[in-house]
């Protein structure tokens, strides 16, 4: 059967793709890479969102005040990226709500922006300043294949997951019954969050029919 890739994962190949030209100074090149990722739901945008914000947080190490002037704060060889504008302005928003860890305030700036004609456009400069500071870093003498590994995993973590089929949904929780016992808590949680509502229902009744089993009762925890 022929494999046909979503979206998702062509949006992904193309934020891989960008970063790629970006490292050899190809940057408007890179740019143009951008129209795929920027035409996803906004659900999906947000996951990229993460995905660029983790990968620019991770190659730069700057962390919440860094990001007042967009200037890292230590290393005096680097220079600020990018030009003042409302749109980076937002960018810079929105990677000092990241750096922290406070994705609910980088959740409801993004999505805000992304709901707002007049703003959506602001989004494209986060994915832009990632690829500036991928030149600026690749530039520093880091081998190429570390940033291309760095983006990997950060949308491997953050980015927009295949909706999964019917039988493929109908497997995990095949997997999740059958393992009730062996499972550990973080492989059942990892499992679990790739099913829809009405599979996770169906793995919640499997899970409190075993529990009623062992303890013998149905209202053990009432």
């Amino acid at each position: 059967m022929q494999h046909l890739a979503d979206d998702n994962q062509l949006a992904q190949v193309h934020l891989q793709a960008a970063v790629a030209h970006a490292i050899l100074g190809e940057v408007k090149e890179a740019e143009r890479h951008l129209d795929a990722v920027l035409a996803l739901p906004v659900g999906d945008l947000l996951a990229m969102g993460h995905a660029a914000a983790a990968y620019i947080h991770a190659i730069t190490g700057q962390e919440g005040v860094d990001w007042a002037t967009g200037e890292p704060a230590e290393e005096e060889t680097r220079r600020p990226v990018g030009r003042a504008t409302p749109a980076r302005g937002l960018t810079l928003r929105l990677m000092s709500a990241w750096s922290p860890e406070d994705p609910e305030s980088f959740d409801a700036l993004f999505t805000e922006a992304a709901c707002v004609p007049a703003a959506a456009g602001d989004l494209r400069d986060l994915f832009v300043y990632a690829l500036e500071w991928t030149e600026v870093i690749a530039g520093e003498s880091v081998v190429p294949q570390l940033l291309v590994k760095t983006v990997s995993k950060a949308l491997k973590e953050h980015g927009p997951k295949r909706q999964l089929t019917w039988d493929e949904q109908e497997s995990i929780v095949a997997d999740l019954i059958n393992g009730i016992e062996t499972l550990t808590e973080e492989e059942h949680e990892e499992l679990y969050k790739q099913l829809d509502a009405d599979h996770q229902m169906e793995v919640d009744e499997a899970v409190r029919n075993f529990a009623n089993n062992a303890v013998g009762s149905d209202d053990w925890d009432r």
